[in-house]
């Protein structure tokens, strides 16, 4: 006699839940909508073995606090969190960030992947707050009034 299904509940989110895997992926992202995340650490694997058997080593996941899964860099993420928090890992930690799915060409193919926007920007260097000075606009008369 075959044995009845568990119970369960009805699902309606993302289907990456049903992966068993630490990593998160675009599966685990509603495509078209953002989401925030804050770094909770960055975290240096010497050696990941990934889907049919492919290795790489020192891979850098970044954990979210409140979140499961960890995202690994790759090196378009890697160069986004460079250039707003500085190369410094432990700069990226306590960060805010938003979470996207895109389309992307990898091994020839146009696949969904996970992309990283900055939320708020690192603070600029004496050198790019004084640049920034010279980039105010010059006043340029007074504003007509609105006729009532």
């Amino acid at each position: 006699m075959d044995k009845p299904a568990p119970v369960g509940k009805e699902y309606a989110g993302p289907s990456g839940i049903g992966r068993d895997s630490i990593w998160l992926t675009a599966e685990d992202l509603v495509e078209g909508r953002d989401v925030s995340a804050e770094i909770a650490s960055v975290v240096l694997y010497p050696e990941v073995t990934f889907e049919a058997g492919r290795k790489k080593t020192n891979c850098i996941g970044i954990k979210f606090v409140g979140k499961e899964r960890v995202l690994l860099l790759n090196a378009t993420n890697r160069k986004t969190l460079n250039r707003a928090f500085g190369n410094i890992t432990k700069l990226w930690k306590g960060q805010l960030i938003t979470l996207y799915v895109a389309d992307v060409q990898f091994g020839g193919e146009t696949v969904k992947a996970v992309r990283i926007r900055a939320q708020k920007s690192r603070a600029a260097t004496a050198g790019e707050a004084l640049l920034a000075e010279d980039d105010e606009p010059a006043p340029t008369g007074t504003p007509v009034e609105q006729a009532s």
